[in-house]
């Protein structure tokens, strides 16, 4: 709907023309049919409020095309809504509390094509990993974290990882920002050969 502006809603209401960060209301056929001629034809059809055997049934839908950067938790596979609701990041949508229905498109699981990923930063970064054993020593800690830590003349950033995952046989490190990757090692003209 965001990319190509068309709303399909129920079997034969095709909204077109949608426009971001707009709300717009269109009249639309629930039940029945009515022709470009005025003709019309009624079929049964049942709501909450009661059943009619006979029946067009019209009504209108608002609809609010908005787009918008909201935090993901890669690990927990949670995504944080501004209105404070929390939905399933692999569903790919759900019911936002303030906004009503909400789509995103979750990350892809694997691609070799390395021509879609644009190289942020290359070059050295600081790596500062947690040791993996408590101070005490006694209890080793699970996932100790890594951090990678750049600073330059035009940028400071700093990107905690927070799961390996196999992307064409290269181990490709997720981080906080769930399109942000890094990987260790050679550069992509290195992987590509």
């Amino acid at each position: 709907m965001q990319k190509d502006g068309v709303a399909v809603l129920g079997n034969n209401n095709v909204i077109s023309g949608l426009k971001p960060n707009s709300t717009e209301s269109y009249s639309i056929t629930l039940a029945g049919e009515i022709g470009v001629d005025g003709h019309c034809k009624g079929i049964p059809y049942s709501d909450p409020y009661g059943s009619w055997t006979d029946v067009v049934v019209q009504g209108v839908a608002t609809i609010s095309l908005r787009s918008s950067y909201v935090p993901v938790h890669i690990n927990t596979g949670k995504i944080h809504l501004k209105s404070g609701t929390i939905c399933t990041l692999s569903d790919g949508h759900c019911v936002d509390s303030e906004h009503g229905y909400t789509y995103w498109q979750p990350m892809p699981t694997s691609s070799c094509d390395f021509h879609q990923y644009d190289i942020l930063y290359e070059g050295q970064a600081i790596k500062i990993q947690e040791d993996s054993i408590n101070q005490r020593g006694d209890i080793p800690i699970v996932n100790p974290s890594t951090v990678y830590s750049l600073t330059t003349q035009d940028i400071t950033f700093a990107l905690t990882t927070t799961k390996a995952r196999q992307l064409c046989g290269y181990t490709i490190l997720q981080t906080e920002h769930p399109k942000l990757l890094e990987y260790e090692g050679c550069s992509e003209r290195d992987i590509l050969g």
